[in-house]
């Protein structure tokens, strides 16, 4: 499949809208931009899915088109692609609070930020060690994003580089506010990337450039085995707070049963009461 339909129709990338981060008071705060940090990834993710979406829903018709005519051979390249993304969001969504995602975004995103600011889409394309834990079909759909002919518009690019940059000004925006430093508190758990030898791949053809497998598999793992041990986590707070929850829904059961037997106890004093005082005034008339 030399060229892919790009699907760029009823995509709208005249603007890139985002919230810009300042407070309802008008002042950059660091909670306004965590706050637009979540949303921008959000947008993100909504046009990117877009992209694919249109790209996946016509190699399927492709697909099935050349099946009729004989044709079993052509290998998808965006099968699962839409999943991917809206799997990798939640997951940012559900497992990180907004902190922590612009502290990995400084660990992790910010060796790259030349490379994003020039739109180099070679130190992209050219390697897989800045991917860190991510299976080889997930690199590969993404790489393909960028090196398919006709799979994006120039001006979907542009749009998606956009993205890149607002990203970058939240995060710089929030590190002149919190001066954060990384700590061993901080269990950032993410593997250490060389980024000095992704450098140098980028003054290689591509049948030069030769990455550590074995390397590439042990951050696959390390990678793995801390996103088990983050659900977990989570999980467990899951839990923690539905049962704190609980029992505070049984402690306000409790409370309203208490509450409801005084109220009836005093209802029936005073019923009694009075009932005591009309047998009273009963029997003084007799």
């Amino acid at each position: 499949m030399e060229e892919v339909y790009s699907g760029s129709e009823g995509r709208s990338d005249d603007e890139v809208r985002s919230d810009d981060g300042e407070s309802e008071s008008g002042e950059e705060t660091k909670e306004s931009l965590e706050d637009a940090m979540l949303q921008t990834i959000k947008e993100f993710s909504i046009y990117t899915r877009a992209i694919t979406k249109d790209l996946e829903d016509n190699e399927k018709k492709e697909i099935e088109q050349a099946k009729k005519k004989g044709n079993s051979k052509i290998k998808p390249i965006w099968q699962d692609s839409t999943f991917k993304i809206d799997f990798i969001s939640n997951l940012l969504m559900t497992l990180l609070s907004s902190e922590r995602i612009i502290k990995y975004y400084i660990t992790y995103v910010w060796p790259m930020k030349k490379h994003l600011k020039t739109r180099n889409t070679d130190f992209f394309i050219k390697n897989k060690r800045i991917y860190p834990g991510a299976p080889e079909e997930d690199v590969a759909f993404f790489k393909a994003l960028w090196s398919v002919k006709g799979a994006m518009t120039e001006k979907e690019k542009e749009t998606v580089w956009k993205f890149w940059d607002i990203l970058i000004e939240i995060t710089e925006a929030w590190q002149d506010i919190v001066h954060w430093e990384r700590s061993e508190a901080d269990d950032m758990w993410i593997t250490n990337i060389d980024y000095n030898k992704a450098e140098e791949n980028l003054h290689k053809d591509d049948d030069e450039i030769s990455e550590d497998e074995e390397e590439l598999e042990r951050a696959r793992q390390y990678m793995q085995g801390n996103f088990v041990k983050l659900t977990k986590e989570v999980n467990n707070n899951i839990v923690n707070n539905n049962n704190m929850k609980g029992s505070v829904n049984k402690e306000k059961k409790a409370n309203l049963k208490s509450s409801s037997t005084k109220s009836s106890n005093s209802t029936n004093k005073k019923t009694n009461g009075k009932k005591v005082k009309e047998l009273s005034s009963d029997d003084d008339s007799d």
